[in-house]
């Protein structure tokens, strides 16, 4: 079959290929630039943009690895595991007369290198970059055509030396090369998907953030660092000497990034079965709506994500090595609660005796105040110590408390922890801030799972008890290390208000149930994701308003320490909305009623 070029050529062939989808006949139809082998075409179809990529003929195809039924294949199959991939809507036949290939959505942003590498966050990028190669690294063989080639690097470097030959091979340098390739083959592994091509170029970005990756028509079985070596050469770095992976950041960074990506999958995936053998499950109950039963194993595997990056890295070891003491303890009493359901007394015990191990052992302890009242600034001296368990026991249990939808205990950990990063940005404390990062990566994988987003679904999993006195304890240990000292981040009332939402709802609760002479540990359906499902909302709308409100607290905190609002003001005014928050929880369906009315 001859090559089709032109739109108006191509527009009755796409319109029947679209009519199989049930979309409209094309509109606007342009060819994109780009693209070193296929075509790529944009256009519009009932109210929604996509593209078109094909070879220009049939015979185009003959001789590669794979053709497009297969290509498209493995984008959706990459799509459906949570990669940036677009999602292909349908494929070309040879009855519609435009030679092969398929159409998807359109992506927005854009893959032109030197505007990606001006980008203002190209570290972010970095980040996102590498968890999404982690992500197609992890999809399964079952999930992709049998027809994807795996590349045997032997034969791939005789095939360049024949190459070589058939030019003439009088290259010594490229010889060379060769021979050096050849001594250094590296040993069999457990091949991966492998993009094949993935570098700048192939990858649309905008604001700082991935949106897509493309061209996936080299994709092939092999070693995962050919994919991670590919676009850290010299070539795809667009002369960013000072940023070797893919011009965006350094290799430590992508590495690590990659490596929590892989290892938090890994962790949720394998630890599913487990949790159901040694019963660290939840079960529905009059409580807890949730159907079927789901593993609490989503905490451990957050754990060991962190754990097995900052060996690695080295952050978390290097400043703070009784951090883990105190976070392995801390981890296995949740799990022993939930499998066991300890006693609130021995689990309060246990929360001490970590807090503990914080304050006396890792010496990170609340010395100072500040002038939180107004008279001079409040040393604590010896009573730090206490003052400093109390407020982590709180914390942890503020966490334990609030971890009552999906989404919510994991949620406001990354609004915090994202908080607490900006401030070591802006306050020259740059040095830390791989610490509050390596968290919130090994916390949205876990997000993926619990709150089933796309490619995610049927594997669904809990945080547990584990996971959030775990975060809970993150935050406080970060919190009182970047309060205290001369080189503190931010004041120790900011901190109070970063935390705000949570304590103040333990706070609430805790008063409600002493005032009835119930046990103020014992659980209850009064938390305010349970006000706010019970006046109407649904769990992913409460999750959405809860996480606004605990932002807004954040903010609160920012603005304080941006135009340093006096420490008092700060306190007092923390009291103020605790008094306010505490009465409106006690008379919250009066509040409720007078709303409605007021609404009606």
């Amino acid at each position: 079959m001859g090559e089709i070029d032109g739109a108006s050529a191509l527009e009755p062939g796409l319109a029947k290929a679209l009519a199989r989808a049930g979309l409209a006949a094309p509109e606007g139809l342009r060819r994109l630039t780009g693209g070193a082998t296929m075509e790529s075409w944009f256009f519009s179809s009932s109210a929604d943009d996509f593209v078109l990529r094909r070879a220009p003929s049939l015979s185009f195809m003959e001789g590669r690895p794979f053709g497009h039924e297969v290509e498209a294949a493995i984008i959706n199959a990459a799509h459906n595991a949570g990669v940036k991939a677009p999602e292909v809507v349908v494929g070309l036949e040879p009855a519609d007369g435009i030679g092969s290939g398929f159409v998807m959505r359109a992506l927005p942003g854009t893959a032109e290198p030197r505007v990606i590498l001006d980008m203002k966050q190209p570290g972010r990028l970095l980040e996102e970059v590498a968890r999404d190669l982690a992500r197609i690294h992890a999809i399964p063989r079952s999930a992709l055509p049998d027809d994807v080639p795996e590349l045997d690097y032997a034969e791939a470097v005789d095939g360049l030396e024949q190459q070589f030959e058939d030019a003439g091979g009088d290259r010594p340098i490229i010889a060379l090369g060769l021979k050096w390739l050849r001594d250094h083959l590296p040993e069999p592994v457990e091949p991966v998907l492998n993009h094949g091509d993935f570098r700048l170029g192939n990858l649309l970005a905008e604001e700082s953030h991935l949106i897509g990756v493309l061209d996936w028509e080299l994709c092939h079985f092999g070693d995962r660092h050919e994919d991670l070596a590919f676009g850290c050469m010299a070539v795809w770095r667009f002369s960013r000497i000072d940023r070797l992976a893919l011009g965006l950041g350094s290799l430590k960074a992508y590495v690590v990034a990659y490596e929590q990506e892989c290892v938090a999958l890994i962790l949720l995936v394998v630890m599913t079965p487990l949790a159901h053998q040694f019963g660290l499950v939840d079960q529905p109950s009059a409580r807890k709506r949730h159907a079927g039963i789901v593993p609490l194993t989503g905490g451990v595997a957050i754990f060991m994500a962190v754990l097995v990056a900052s060996v690695a890295t080295d952050v978390w070891m290097k400043n703070n090595p009784l951090f883990f003491t105190a976070s392995a303890f801390v981890v296995l009493l949740g799990m022993l609660d939930d499998r066991f359901d300890l006693s609130a007394k021995g689990r309060l015990m246990c929360q001490f005796g970590v807090a503990a191990i914080m304050a006396w052992s890792a010496q990170n302890y609340i010395t100072s105040l500040g002038n939180i009242f107004g008279t001079g600034e409040v040393f604590l001296d010896l009573g730090g110590y206490f003052f400093t368990i109390i407020c982590v026991v709180g914390v942890i249990n503020a966490f334990n408390m609030i971890d009552g939808i999906d989404g919510l205990a994991g949620g406001m950990s990354l609004v915090i922890l994202l908080t607490v990063a900006g401030f070591l940005i802006f306050t020259g404390n740059g040095a830390s801030i791989m610490e509050p990062l390596i968290i919130v990566a090994a916390i949205v994988p876990f997000l993926a799972f619990n709150l089933s987003w796309k490619g995610f679904k049927g594997n669904k999993i809990f945080m547990g008890d584990a996971g959030s006195m775990f975060v809970g304890l993150t935050i406080v240990w970060l919190l009182v290390d970047h309060t205290q000292g001369e080189a503190a981040a931010f004041r120790p009332i900011t901190a109070v208000w970063l935390v705000g939402l949570p304590l103040m709802d333990m706070a609430a609760i805790m008063y409600r149930r002493a005032r009835k002479g119930q046990s103020m540990l014992k659980p209850d359906r009064q938390h305010l994701h349970n006000i706010f499902m019970r006046a109407g909302l649904s769990s992913r709308k409460s999750l959405v308003a809860i996480l606004l409100l605990g932002a807004c607290y954040c903010l609160i905190g920012i603005l304080g320490e941006v135009y340093q609002v006096a420490e008092a003001v700060m306190f007092w005014g923390f009291i103020g909305l605790l008094v306010v928050y505490s009465l409106v929880i006690q008379h919250i369906w009066s509040v409720l009623r007078f709303v409605k009315r007021l609404t009606a």
